[in-house]
């Protein structure tokens, strides 16, 4: 049986995972910036913007996510990348986004 975090290796899921995720922040107002944003080794599956403060976040496939605290790690470190870059001197927060494997439903949004 597969874990949750073998999915990560596949793109396809991936992308349809950030889709529905972008698509549930959407619905609630936020203002998508990116998708997988890289650099220097870090990435950040979504940001987004929601009234004056940028949003960094991971999507993850469930609660046993077994690399998790590494990813977080990592949009933190792409976080300071991405602010330094673009001049941001506003609001940044982490956040996680829970995606169901089989339908992509949004189980939960961590903010």
């Amino acid at each position: 049986m597969r874990r949750a975090n073998d999915f990560r290796d596949s793109p396809e899921i991936l992308r349809r995972a950030r889709i529905s995720a972008s698509n549930y922040l959407e619905m609630r107002g936020f203002h998508i910036i990116e998708h997988g944003w890289q650099q220097v080794g870090n990435h950040v599956d979504i940001i987004a913007r929601y009234g004056e403060t940028i949003y960094f976040i991971t999507v993850r496939f469930d609660t046993s996510d077994v690399g998790m605290a590494e990813r977080e790690k990592c949009t933190e470190r792409a976080r300071k990348l991405w602010v330094e870059e673009n001049k941001w001197h506003g609001l940044t927060t982490l956040a996680s986004l829970e995606v169901a494997l089989q339908t992509y439903e949004i189980l939960s949004f961590n903010q």
